[in-house]
This record gives C-alpha cells, structure tokens and sequence, in this order.
C-alpha cells in the first residue's frame, strides 16, 4: 500500500477542506482541527484520523439541529 493511499500532505488537506495553509494552522493552534499525525516536514495526517474527525463534525451538527427542533 503506498502512503497516497493512507497519509494526506497540509496541500492535500487544504484542498479536502477548501481552505488555506494559514487557515488550517490556525484552526489547529485554536484545537478547531486535529493536529498532524506525522508532524516535521511535510506535516502529514493519517487520513482515518481526518475521516473520524468529518464523522465527530457531522454528529456535532446532528446533535445542535436536534436541540433547536425541541
């Protein structure tokens, strides 16, 4: 299996997300974003800690739907 398959660059991240370099340190200094599995150059994420991190972001916005319905 090669690392394309499994581990994702900070382009490659910014280009899943729409977002900027700048951005997505900032979302990461802020705890909004989870940090590089593999920190040092080139950072690199671990793309099911990337998949978690969609599912977590997805049951949060579920979970604040359900509390402005009631």
């Amino acid at each position: 299996m090669s690392n394309n398959n499994y581990l994702l660059t900070t382009k490659q991240v910014c280009e899943r997300y729409k977002i900027t370099p700048t951005t997505l340190f900032r979302k990461i200094n802020q705890y909004q974003f989870p940090r590089p599995t593999f920190p040092g150059r080139p950072h690199q994420w671990l793309k099911l800690v990337l998949d978690h991190f969609d599912e977590q972001c997805v049951e949060q916005s579920l979970q604040r739907l359900d509390e402005k319905a009631e």
